[in-house]
């Protein structure tokens, strides 16, 4: 998720695959966009706050999440 300026994803430990595209997106983000990158548990709640919101994975690269719960509130 993106959340003021900076990038937060979950550690491997909780459960993640470990994807080139993941993999890839966290070498770059820092050096391109210039936005740290967080590894730490995210709370469900933090989803509704997020400002962007996206799954990686190496068969569909990068799709946005537009909806949590039925809300329509992350911006994409």
């Amino acid at each position: 998720m993106i959340r003021k300026g900076q990038l937060i994803t979950p550690p491997l430990s909780s459960g993640i695959l470990d994807s080139i595209t993941r993999r890839t997106i966290l070498e770059l983000v820092p050096e391109v966009l210039e936005m740290p990158v967080i590894e730490r548990d995210i709370d469900r709640t933090e989803l509704y706050l997020a400002d962007e919101l996206f799954f990686l994975g190496t068969g569909w690269e990068i799709l946005p999440i537009v909806e949590v719960d039925g809300l329509g509130a992350v911006h994409c």
